[in-house]
């Protein structure tokens, strides 16, 4: 582990994807990796209103042990802001994501803040044009760092499987490190995070994972402000659905 865990998820994948990087996955990723870190807590809550009404369950997000030491960057605002401002309240997840992608504005102004952030510095720039249509170059830096970015991802994917299976404190380890940089890897069994004890992975085990790119949505497709209303794909009864 050398870069990738120098870096927040959604820089990341910006330096990866570039102008291309979707702005559903650098929502997700960012929310899912203040979970991680501890700086917000996903907890769900059973309701059962009448003795003949089905127990429903509702995730709501609060503020996390390490909120009060964490320094959020511009693109991880979104999420923490409405608890700068009262840091006893709980919010229904489905309205917290719903929150943080007004907050973002739109894909645009999304990328371009992300890839203002004092870690990427020397591997974006703007000039004058681009400051008026929000939008950024990636430098010579930012290739060179795309590709040790994506050697060291494909590295990881060949090792982690075989860390988690032989070296289980080695894998803690590198996961710790890694955090919501996890979700850009491909091809590994999650499943096998089960087998190691530590408290990201605790974390992780109680999320669910989309089919397609392994990054967790809780049942929800929310982050894709298009369909924010859909509701829950496991009639699971999550936050936001039918809890507002």
């Amino acid at each position: 582990m050398n870069k990738l865990a120098t870096f927040l998820p959604a820089e990341s994948l910006l330096v990866l994807e570039g102008k291309k990087a979707s702005f559903k996955e650098l929502l997700k990723l960012t929310f899912v990796d203040l979970l991680l870190k501890k700086v917000l807590e996903l907890k769900t809550v059973e309701r059962q209103p009448h003795p003949n009404d089905a127990i429903r369950y509702y995730k709501y997000i609060s503020v996390g042990k390490n909120f009060y030491n964490y320094k959020p960057l511009d693109h991880e605002y979104i999420y923490i802001e409405a608890f700068k401002k009262d840091d006893s309240i709980e919010i229904l997840f489905q309205n917290l994501i719903r929150l943080g992608i007004e907050k973002a504005i739109n894909a645009k102004r999304y990328r371009l803040a992300v890839s203002q952030s004092p870690n990427l510095q020397a591997y974006f720039s703007q000039n004058f044009l681009q400051s008026l249509i929000s939008s950024f170059s990636i430098s010579k830096e930012g290739l060179k760092l795309r590709t040790d970015l994506q050697c060291e991802i494909s590295r990881l994917e060949l090792e982690l499987p075989s860390y988690i299976k032989n070296e289980p404190e080695k894998a803690k380890q590198k996961l710790s490190e890694l955090c919501g940089n996890l979700f850009l890897l491909k091809n590994v069994d999650f499943s096998l995070l089960a087998a190691i004890d530590s408290d990201v992975l605790a974390e992780l085990n109680k999320q669910r994972y989309d089919n397609d790119n392994g990054i967790a949505c809780f049942g929800c497709s929310v982050w894709d402000s298009s369909s924010g209303g859909s509701g829950c794909s496991d009639g699971s009864g999550c936050s936001g659905c039918g809890g507002d």
